[in-house]
């Protein structure tokens, strides 16, 4: 399990029928125009047993230019859903490309419980470099 974190205009808590605000048609627009960003609709990675795992939907979107990044050892996600633009377990350069994306979207990025994100170290989050070290050699998004 991760955190997620979301780029969002809605900041209320709501249980039904939740929409971030941000329509998919201005998320594409959006990622056509960031030459580092690309909708890809599926993300696949390797378990520990040669399988793979894969999650097909239209929202679904690569940052190719992190830092830890590659086709070879897994790409870093951002899923488009309810409105919403969300990152599992952000590193610090990840939440400053997210706060970037929110600033233009006129948007905020929030935490899981509501707390709001306005500095790439917020709330403790640590740099790629640091979470690598913790994961000992796998990619950032490598959980098992």
């Amino acid at each position: 399990m991760g955190y997620d974190l979301h780029i969002t205009r809605n900041t209320e808590p709501c249980e039904d029928d939740f929409d971030g605000g941000i329509g998919f048609d201005e998320w594409r627009s959006y990622v056509n125009a960031d030459p580092t960003l690309r909708i890809d609709g599926y993300a696949e990675a390797c378990g520990p047993n040669g399988e793979t795992l894969r999650v097909t939907d239209d929202g679904i979107t690569v940052w190719i230019d992190h830092p830890t990044a590659n086709g070879e050892h897994g790409w870093a996600w951002i899923h488009f859903r309810s409105g919403e633009i969300c990152v599992k377990s952000p590193d610090q350069e990840f939440l400053a490309k997210m706060l970037s994306i929110a600033a233009d979207l006129n948007a905020v990025v929030v935490g899981d419980e509501g707390e709001l994100y306005e500095r790439p170290d917020d709330h403790g989050v640590l740099p790629a470099a640091a979470n690598a070290k913790t994961l000992k050699g796998k990619p950032w998004w490598r959980f098992w």
